[in-house]
């Protein structure tokens, strides 16, 4: 569950490439945050980082899934809270 005042939160889904090429997600945007980023978590040493990224390769024919300790958008500085749900 959503803290009730978290400024940041992270959104995942699944991204599908039905298509005969690869593909590229080059950016991400909200209505209900003023930033949108891309990250993905990496292991350096014994750490768990979260880092951004400038962009996720989409393979042809392949999904990409956005999720816990995987890629995922961060929404950072929320205006809108009532206009997420799960699912």
């Amino acid at each position: 569950e959503l803290p009730p005042n978290a400024p940041t939160v992270a959104a995942y889904f699944v991204i599908h490439n039905s298509g005969k090429t690869a593909d590229r997600l080059l950016s991400v945007d909200s209505p209900i945050s003023a930033v949108a980023e891309l990250h993905e978590h990496v292991m350096q040493g014994d750490l768990m980082k979260m880092q951004q990224v400038p962009s996720v390769d989409i393979p042809a024919g392949g999904n990409v899934m956005f999720a816990p300790m995987a890629y995922h958008v961060m929404l950072v500085n929320l205006k809108d809270r009532s206009l997420l749900s799960d699912g």
